[in-house]
């Protein structure tokens, strides 16, 4: 299954196009976007189906373009296909959407469902998560393996921060995010499940504790 941000725009998927003539799970080569009876569609969950209008791509690496569809290396990966999807069949509302590609003489019909996800696991700066709730932030005063000392102005309540994450996002393991499982309000001590690269916090780094 492909993982999509829900609301992206131009993006593209591939597919491996298989011929029906073959009794070795062989691909089909030499599609183009116009090939008699070729026709791409999909259906957003809970949805009727939608024609995708396909077009011409002038390479494999072209620009995006909305029904673009292109064969990507015939000698090389045989069978692998480029689909420009439109934007409005990943856009926010629905939890997924399944594209289909058929019809052409000795295809064999393909599915890709695509997973439309609210958090962008591309996204280089707290995999998207800077839009949710900061509840704490700050200097770490130290910081483990499995554990990282909050600021002392943090929260005394103990499990005050447990079942949320907490992202390092400056200093030493800058980028990284661990599940807080426990907390102890009287030393600080946030404990972690671990710490999504491995590298434990000090007193360099800097924190955001994120809450839905």
């Amino acid at each position: 299954m492909r993982e999509i941000t829900a609301g992206a725009t131009s993006q593209s998927v591939y597919f491996v196009i298989r011929d029906t003539r073959s009794t070795t799970d062989g691909r089909l080569t030499g599609l183009v976007y116009n090939a008699s009876g070729l026709e791409a569609s999909y259906a957003r969950n809970g949805g009727a189906r939608t024609a995708i209008t396909l077009a011409t791509l002038a390479s494999p690496s072209a620009a995006w373009s909305t029904g673009g569809f292109v064969e990507v290396d015939a000698t090389h990966m045989p069978g692998l296909y480029r689909l420009d999807l439109p934007d409005a069949a990943i856009a926010a509302g629905v939890p997924s959407v399944i594209v289909t590609v058929r019809g052409a003489a000795n295809m064999a019909q393909e599915d890709l469902e695509i997973q439309l996800t609210a958090v962008d696991f591309q996204d280089a700066v707290k995999m998207g998560v800077q839009n949710l709730g900061v509840v704490d932030s700050g200097t770490a005063q130290a910081g483990s393996s499995s554990s990282i000392t909050l600021r002392a102005g943090a929260s005394a309540t103990t499990d005050k921060y447990k079942g949320l994450f907490v992202y390092i996002d400056g200093g030493t393991g800058k980028g990284q995010i661990g599940f807080v499982t426990a907390y102890n309000g009287s030393t600080k001590v946030a404990t972690v499940n671990a710490w999504s690269a491995g590298t434990a916090p000090d007193s360099t780094s800097t924190y955001s504790i994120i809450g839905f």
